[in-house]
């Protein structure tokens, strides 16, 4: 198990990565519960990622897709693929 001392920009695509090598897969989709790091601009019908996370999902041939911001419903889809 890994853990990691805070949540910056870095460390997230580090998760990522050992995640991914972990699961000796990718996921198809990815839907973080809070990606304010990952996010340069969130548009009404658009997010654009940060260049580090535009390259971690071309790389894996992955999506990552924000949850909603002031969205709370969004949060419980996240965490119940936890269980």
């Amino acid at each position: 198990m890994y853990y990691f001392a805070n949540v910056k920009k870095e460390i997230c695509i580090e998760a990522y990565i050992k995640l991914f090598n972990f699961l000796e897969s990718v996921l198809l989709l990815t839907v973080p519960g809070n990606l304010k790091i990952g996010v340069t601009k969130h548009l009404k019908s658009e997010v654009i990622l940060n260049q580090s996370y535009e390259d971690l999902i071309n790389y894996y041939h992955t999506v990552i897709i924000a949850a909603r911001v002031k969205h709370p419903e969004d949060k419980g889809v996240v965490e119940n693929t936890i269980k």
